[in-house]
């Protein structure tokens, strides 16, 4: 499971699960991330969110660089992952 969601009480822990890679985001995880900030988002007692990743290290980025994946700014402060 390359995304893990913990509902906890008043906020979740979203933790980034591929520490073979650096955690490095796939087209994949980008999605399930976008997916579990949304619901996050719609959860009225969610007041707050961790993310975090497994492992030693984390690189930012993702593994493809021809990935059109891009985290993009919306109308209510939170990112979004897009594609073009």
């Amino acid at each position: 499971m390359p995304i893990i969601v913990e509902k906890l009480a008043g906020y979740r822990r979203i933790t980034l699960n591929r520490p073979e890679r650096l955690n490095a985001l796939t087209v994949e995880m980008a999605a399930a991330l976008a997916a579990a900030l949304d619901d996050a988002v719609a959860d009225k007692t969610c007041r707050a969110i961790l993310l975090t990743a497994q492992g030693a290290a984390s690189a930012p980025g993702r593994t493809s660089p021809r990935s059109s994946a891009r985290p993009r700014p919306t109308s209510t402060g939170c990112w979004r992952i897009t594609t073009r």
